[in-house]
């Protein structure tokens, strides 16, 4: 209920708005689409389907820029449900799962400067390929070599777990930024502030059909 929420977008998708934001930097301009079902004729019709797309400029952070899609549905038993975050460099992809990410998995090519990988307990890196004296490959219109090609996957284990390490730890550096006034917290109050920008920015797009410039 759109009225009671905000719609997904706001309900929902903030979160990963949040995310994203922290990894990409704040979104310039947002596009976004819905469905609606129809619920039946003693019910009003159902927006449980939306999907967005934003860029990130990333002028700040010296990168590229980068465009990230998004598609939120509310569908299916919640027994059934599943996040799935998918992210693609431009020498590696990873797919990362579960609303509290717990499990990883992943393709990388590497070379001699690649930081080391190893000493994640969690982690398990395997050979997949080795290209003796390296490899000249493209991508983005640049040239790296690459001297292997490793498979990652890995898992933390039980997500209610890594749910409450999360809380405490957010807490911890809360409290320790509240009693030390130079200390600033890692999620202020204007992380909070930005996703909910990109959320409402993605709700107005999908109401009006258009671009919304943020």
């Amino acid at each position: 209920d759109p009225a009671r929420s905000g719609g997904i977008f706001v309900e929902h998708g903030v979160h990963f708005f949040d995310l994203v934001e922290w990894l990409a930097g704040p979104p310039s301009a947002m596009m976004a689409l819905s469905v609606t079902r129809d619920a039946g004729p003693t019910a009003a019709p159902l927006r449980d389907a939306v999907v967005a797309l934003a860029v990130h400029p990333r002028a700040a952070r010296g990168a590229p820029p980068a465009i990230a899609t998004y598609y939120h549905a509310f569908v299916r038993p919640a027994e059934f449900e599943r996040t799935t975050l998918a992210f693609a460099f431009q020498r590696a992809y990873l797919t990362v799962t579960g609303w509290i990410a717990v499990r990883l998995e992943g393709e990388a090519m590497l070379d001699e400067s690649a930081p080391p990988l190893s000493g994640r307990p969690w982690l398990r890196i395997d050979l997949a390929e080795e290209y003796p004296g390296g490899r000249n490959l493209a991508g983005r219109g640049r040239i790296f070599n690459a001297t292997r090609r490793v498979r990652l996957e890995g898992d933390l284990g039980d997500r209610w777990e890594v749910y409450r390490a999360s809380v405490r730890a957010g807490l911890r550096d809360l409290l320790q930024s509240a009693a030390d006034p130079g200390r600033r917290p890692e999620v202020d109050i204007g992380c909070a502030r930005s996703a909910l920008r990109a959320a409402a920015a993605a709700t107005a797009s999908q109401r009006t059909g258009t671009l919304v410039r943020l």
